[in-house]
């Protein structure tokens, strides 16, 4: 960046008068595509280009040729009326900007900010003054080169942040201060030095940056403030914690694979996302979180995982039995690291199907997250491989998370999956998914501290304090699964007269008197009936033979007994027996012996 250069060894190369100079940087800037003689020819003249303008531009690509000639693998070709410039992405430093300023926008984005400040710092120092600089461009270039100037600033922002949110607020206002002594209609440098300002303990002198963006932006513009600076001018004069701040891509390069207007030694590569498109709504699709309670430990592997970087989308699996809190800790996690994918949250629950093996089901899934990316619905002849392609090429360079609850099998999730290396993915599903380069996480029941603590949530303190045997009883019951304990909820929500001791009672007693309370007993089977019914949609035969297990006063089960409550044979039985286990509904315990989970017998028998 900078003066337009050409070095040999550390050594400067003449490239010789102005013009020629112009023409290396037009080449440069469209590195590796041919660039018209018309299009060179307005780059260099404008509208009073000369007669001899064609030949004057052939003898600048002579020349300009002789000088290359010294570089290695660097050749002007001429192809009719056009010039190509030929060479590696990575002999050019501008490719190095770009790779540096990509990688600290990602490590932004996921929130590593000691990285983001070491990339960007780099891709700063590579900048040595406007690109062609003492270089007088006509229009076509002008546009390239402002562009450039756009991505330059967007770094010094980039890495502003990154500076705040590690704490040096000091700092980056000062650079702040000088970009907005150049462009001082950036809303984004005005918002960014508000941050830096209160970060530094002057609330005062925050709000009144804030009147002095408001004042050119007015003065110059004619309009008010943009809605992130609004919000965090309310935010401070509430005395409330700043929202988080929008990042933003750069913008995409304009010179093929990355041109600039240097040519060095070659340097090591890496491949740059490709920039998302902008001008869509970004989705965001998580539902509402969960009351959540417990699980520090796990929610830290998750978030963990969520922010790893393995130059490739990362994808966290997490599985359990049913009820055990998958979603909850899932959207938990999802919540915590929302704001670190600029690009949305896709969400669907895999779960909620009629017939997960089809390929047009897969397909729906598909159409739904593209149209929520901007991008519009394949056409009906397009096929499930096409368009799962399509999936992958779309979100190839988005920041993008994305949560599959309650998935069947890994089969059911490859389709979906982005390849995008700034991407995440979080599953959920009751068996472990054979998923590659994922990250597991098998999820057991609440401790009993933790179960209290989510009853406590549900139902009061009053509650709990009133009957604490009781609610430990409770607890045990339920097995400590967080699913079982919501529906304890919302029956005592339903039922306060009730109480935990009476609770406790009929569940000690397990004789159905909770099911003769029609709106109670459907209160509390909900959850249970959920557990039905998702394995009822895709295994009947298997979802008949749980319901005669949970049935039964003795938990411990083998093929002759599932036999005879189905009327089939101890091999079909068997069968039978081991998909529910797949599906974590029965726990195998030996070559032949399986045991039905405490909660669902318990919640079984009481409910009738």
């Amino acid at each position: 960046m900078g003066p337009v250069r050409v070095r040999l060894h550390d050594e400067a190369v003449s490239i010789g008068s102005p013009k020629q100079r112009t023409l290396l940087l037009a080449l440069l800037l469209n590195l590796n595509r041919p660039v018209s003689l018309d299009w060179l020819t307005g780059a260099l003249w404008e509208s009073e280009a000369p007669i001899s303008a064609v030949a004057n531009l052939r003898s600048y690509a002579n020349t300009l040729r002789r000088v290359l000639s010294v570089l290695d693998d660097v050749e002007i070709v001429g192809k009719g009326r056009s010039y190509q410039l030929l060479a590696a992405p990575q002999r050019l430093d501008l490719t190095s900007f770009e790779q540096r300023a990509q990688s600290g926008r990602a490590a932004l984005a996921r929130g590593d900010f000691t990285a983001a400040m070491a990339q960007l710092r780099e891709a700063i120092d590579l900048w040595r003054g406007p690109v062609g600089q003492g270089i007088d461009c006509e229009k076509p270039m002008a546009a390239r080169l402002a562009a450039l100037r756009e991505q330059y600033m967007t770094v010094l922002e980039d890495h502003a942040e990154a500076g705040i949110a590690l704490g040096a607020c000091a700092e980056a206002a000062f650079g702040l201060r000088v970009l907005l002594g150049d462009e001082p209609l950036r809303e984004r440098s005005w918002g960014l030095l508000m941050r830096a300002v209160h970060g530094s303990g002057d609330t005062a002198g925050a709000l009144s940056v804030y009147a002095q963006a408001r004042t050119q932006l007015v003065r110059d513009l004619g309009i008010e403030p943009g809605e992130e600076l609004r919000h965090i001018h309310q935010a401070l004069l509430n005395r409330a914690p700043l929202p988080l701040p929008r990042h933003r891509q750069l913008p995409s390069p304009r010179h093929g694979e990355g041109g600039t207007p240097g040519l060095t030694a070659p340097a090591g590569s890496s491949r740059s996302p490709v920039v998302p498109r902008r001008g869509h709504t970004v989705p965001r699709q998580l539902p509402r979180p969960m009351l959540f309670t417990g699980r520090e430990r796990e929610t830290a592997d998750v978030v963990t995982a969520l922010n790893r970087d393995e130059g490739l989308a990362r994808v966290t699996a997490i599985s359990g039995p049913p009820g055990v809190g998958k979603s909850a800790l899932a959207l938990q996690a999802a919540y915590a690291v929302a704001d670190r994918f600029p690009d949305g949250q896709l969400y669907t629950d895999l779960g909620d199907v009629e017939s997960p093996e089809t390929l047009m089901r897969t397909r729906r899934l598909l159409t739904g997250f593209l149209t929520a990316l901007g991008e519009p619905a394949p056409a009906p002849t397009v096929s499930t491989g096409e368009t799962a392609a399509h999936f992958r090429s779309v979100t190839a360079g988005l920041c993008l998370l994305m949560v599959l609850d309650n998935a069947l099998d890994a089969a059911q999730v490859r389709p979906l999956l982005p390849t995008g290396q700034h991407c995440a993915v979080l599953v959920t599903g009751r068996r472990g998914l054979a998923l590659d380069h994922a990250q597991h996480l098998t999820l057991d029941p609440l401790t009993t501290q933790e179960a209290l603590t989510l009853l406590t949530e549900l139902i009061g303190a009053r509650h709990m304090a009133a009957s604490p045997e009781a609610a430990e009883e409770i607890v045990e019951h339920c097995a400590r699964l967080p699913g079982a304990l919501r529906g304890v909820g919302e029956l005592l929500s339903g039922r306060p007269e009730w109480g935990l001791d009476h609770l406790a009672e009929q569940l000690r007693a397990g004789t159905g008197r909770v099911g003769d309370h029609s709106s109670a007993g459907q209160r509390l089977s909900s959850w249970l009936r959920a557990m039905y019914e998702s394995i009822e949609r895709t295994d009947p035969q298997a979802a008949q033979l749980m319901r005669a297990l949970a049935r039964r006063r003795d938990p411990d089960i083998t093929p002759a007994i599932a036999a005879e409550l189905v009327e089939t044979s101890p091999a079909a039985a068997e069968l039978l027996l081991d998909r529910l286990s797949d599906h974590r509904f029965l726990n195998s315990v030996g070559p032949g012996r399986y045991r039905l989970p405490h909660v669902f017998h318990t919640l079984s028998a009481i409910l009738g």
